[in-house]
């Protein structure tokens, strides 16, 4: 068995069980904003690489267009 200071730090309403969770709860908050980031960032990438290749596939177009045409 554990000394009694051990159990009485360790029962539920403590500071140390408090701390616990807090720890638990900040980790859980960092892990919510990394992948939140993550996710963002990958979007970001995700249309600027789409408007790119819009744009590039309008300007071929375009230029198609005006060597057929004149």
């Amino acid at each position: 068995m554990p000394p009694k200071r051990v159990q009485q730090l360790l029962k539920p309403g403590t500071l140390a069980h408090v701390n616990v969770i807090v720890v638990a709860m900040v980790v859980v908050v960092v892990w919510v904003v990394v992948v939140v980031v993550v996710v963002v960032v990958v979007v970001v990438v995700v249309v600027v690489v789409v408007v790119v290749v819009v744009v590039v596939l309008v300007v071929v177009v375009v230029l198609i267009v005006v060597v057929v045409v004149t």
